[in-house]
């Protein structure tokens, strides 16, 4: 059986254009890179969500509703934040917590 899958990079920057965090040189099969999980139709997606330090805690739940002009879409993140007994130091989560953002296609 095949099916597609889709994987969500992104870039998170500062107002000042600074990055804070990106996963854009991530190969596709790497853990840190927002994996889909189910989608309502073509515009909803839910993501599980593991970032750099997955196993100390950044972790989660993205959805994503992509607005019908193709170019703007709205990103939303429920922090899970569980961690493996091999953590040494749990992280805080890198998205705002239940907070929804604009997101813009570059």
């Amino acid at each position: 059986m095949l099916w597609d899958q889709l994987v969500l990079k992104h870039r998170l920057t500062d107002q000042n254009g600074t990055v804070l965090y990106s996963t854009l040189d991530l190969s596709n099969d790497n853990p840190a890179l927002m994996q889909k999980d189910a989608y309502r139709n073509e515009y909803i997606y839910h993501f599980h969500y593991g970032g750099k330090d997955f196993r100390c805690g950044d972790n989660g739940y993205v959805s994503f509703f992509l607005k019908k002009n193709g170019t703007e879409g709205y990103f939303s993140y429920i922090h899970k934040g569980e961690q493996s007994p091999s953590c040494q130091a749990p992280v805080d989560p890198v998205f705002p917590n239940d907070k929804g953002i604009l997101m813009t296609k570059q």
